[in-house]
């Protein structure tokens, strides 16, 4: 289903062929704008989008612009990527860049500075499952809360699984800001602004899907994911809590 990026109504083209040199872009019959100028976009433009918060790229990209067989594909891929630099990012904040191999033993032999990463040392793999696990129950609290709220209109139009999952996992593309702290020595306020910038973005992906289902303004979609970092912190605490008491016990 191809929508109007301003206002979110169907529309049935994207845009209409008068000649082979003659293409123009279809004009929204609800709003009256264009329906999608991101057709005409690069991706480096919808990424400055994406960091200002626009909900008219998320429907560009979650309704427009793949088919639903290259949306999960995609998504599938970011998602994987988006773990890699959370479970990065936990990691550099216990170890520091103090414990990294030299960039000559890296020449010398990468294979081997990359299984040597692999093994269970320094709480490596508690981290990544740790990473795992908070994600896991933050975007799971995010897509059961959406699904009960629109429960009577799921499976009806835009309201699938797919499109919610595509959303929650888009809105996480701040995580990549994890890059910058192998070119600057990051500290807590950087983590702390990308987390900020991935609730901000997590909130308007929430909105765009509910779509008309909510008011505007509506504190819904706020309430939403504040529930489900609530959640993510109670899981974290839970699971620190529960390693705290293992470690007691062994020493009585």
């Amino acid at each position: 289903m191809l929508v109007c990026v301003e206002c979110g109504s169907p529309v049935s083209s994207l845009f209409k062929e008068i000649c082979k040199s003659d293409v123009r872009l279809t004009t929204c019959g609800e709003c009256h704008r264009i329906a999608d100028k991101y057709i005409e976009w690069d991706v480096q433009l919808l990424i400055i989008d994406l960091i200002l918060q626009r909900p008219q790229v998320y429907r560009h990209i979650l309704y427009n612009r793949f088919r639903a067989y290259n949306l999960t594909r995609q998504v599938f891929k970011f998602l994987i990527v988006s773990l890699a630099f959370d479970s990065f990012d936990r990691w550099y904040l216990n170890s520091g860049p103090t414990t990294w191999p030299s960039a000559e033993k890296v020449m010398e032999s990468p294979a081997g500075v990359f299984t040597q990463w692999l093994l269970p040392h320094d709480n490596q793999w508690s981290i990544l499952l740790m990473s795992l696990g908070e994600s896991l129950v933050y975007m799971s609290s995010i897509y059961w809360l959406v699904r009960f709220y629109v429960h009577k209109l799921w499976g009806q139009g835009p309201y699938d699984t797919r499109t919610l999952v595509s959303a929650i996992v888009l809105s996480c593309f701040s995580k990549l800001g994890v890059l910058l702290l192998m070119l600057f020595e990051a500290n807590l306020a950087h983590r702390f602004a990308i987390a900020i910038i991935t609730l901000l973005s997590n909130i308007v992906a929430v909105r765009v899907f509910l779509g008309h289902q909510i008011p505007t303004p509506s504190p819904i979609p706020t309430l939403i994911v504040l529930a489900a970092q609530f959640s993510r912190l109670a899981f974290a605490a839970a699971i620190h809590h529960i390693i705290d008491d293992r470690i007691q016990y062994s020493f009585i």
